[in-house]
């Protein structure tokens, strides 16, 4: 397995990716997300979308080596632990950060409304409650989530942390 190792917190693509865990404009400018954690990121592989990079520590490449290399993510990286914490804001991280391309977001047609079940939500600003909302969504069977330009972006490590992988099985407009 290649990999690139970083060491400097200071490195371009560590600051990139802790913009995207941070900054709603990084993500939207960038057309990327991350998530963190071995569960999402098996579900971010499992739903089909483009993982670009993949970067964990020695701790991690330990754990999970096997899930890393059958990824067939081209960018991987090995990072310090030091080096982990500037990209990460889980309290006790797992080690595996994914940068995952987001979907193109379409637009709702009158069609779709017409196939099978959806929710709405207008306004919801706390990304935690987007994320339980969207698991309970996938739990219940419903296939579509729409969401108002009032809402929290589905796409912040919240909200996909509070999702726990429900945000790669329902699709949101």
């Amino acid at each position: 397995m290649n990999f690139t190792e970083i060491t400097s917190r200071k490195n371009k693509t560590v600051i990139e990716c802790s913009d995207l865990v941070k900054d709603k404009k990084a993500r939207d400018a960038s057309g990327l997300f991350a998530v963190e954690g071995i569960k999402l990121f098996e579900e971010a592989l499992g739903s089909g979308m483009e993982i670009k990079s993949v970067f964990f520590t020695e701790k991690a490449l330990g754990l999970y080596r096997e899930k890393i290399e059958a990824s067939g993510v081209s960018e991987l990286y090995l990072v310090s632990d030091e080096v982990y914490d500037k990209m990460s804001d889980e309290s006790a991280p797992q080690g595996i950060f994914a940068v995952v391309k987001k979907p193109v977001k379409e637009k709702i047609t009158k069609e779709a409304l017409k196939e099978g079940s959806f929710v709405i939500l207008e306004d919801i600003q706390n990304p935690l409650n987007i994320g339980a909302v969207l698991r309970c969504c996938y739990s219940l069977g419903f296939e579509k989530v729409i969401f108002s330009s009032g809402c929290a972006d589905i796409y912040s490590p919240k909200c996909a942390r509070a999702a726990m992988g429900s945000l790669f099985k329902v699709k949101a407009y």
